[in-house]
């Protein structure tokens, strides 16, 4: 385990993405589920990034960053979910760790998969302009992970 909370590259590790939608909480499930199988440890991580502190530029930027979370409600999001799973009979048998990751979803993401045994995602049913011109955070992630990615929906 490293200073910031991170598990090493040592450890068997599940990384789950989080941002408090029904996606990524049944992908956080799975997750579960699957490092108690495998004996992982399951490393939950929620990207955020502070709002601006000027307007949107022109264009993309203002629906780019429409589904990214603030700091202090993606740390609320990931207490809930820790708490939550300390009160989960089947989880004190997984190693669960959190943390909130200054950035944009992707590259938040595709940097925490370095290592891992596995990147584990919900998948968002809505369909907008963005995901149309630039993919969705799934699609891309299965396309870019340094390793094996399960989407779920």
């Amino acid at each position: 385990m490293t200073d910031d909370g991170s598990a090493t590259t040592g450890d068997r590790r599940i990384v789950v993405g989080l941002d408090g939608s029904p996606g990524s909480l049944a992908a956080l499930h799975w997750a579960i589920a699957q490092a108690r199988m495998s004996r992982r440890t399951v490393e939950v991580v929620v990207a955020a990034r502070r709002p601006p502190a000027h307007g949107f530029g022109y264009g993309l930027d203002s629906a780019l960053r429409e589904r990214e979370l603030e700091p202090l409600r993606a740390q609320q999001i990931l207490d809930g979910v820790i708490a939550e799973a300390a009160h989960d009979r089947q989880v004190p048998t997984v190693r669960l760790v959190g943390r909130v990751v200054d950035g944009a979803p992707l590259p938040v993401l595709l940097d925490a998969a370095e290592g891992a045994d596995m990147l584990v995602i919900g998948r968002h049913t809505r369909h907008s302009v963005v995901e149309a011109l630039l993919g969705s955070i799934s699609d891309l992630c299965v396309r870019h992970s340094p390793c094996p990615v399960v989407v779920l929906p």
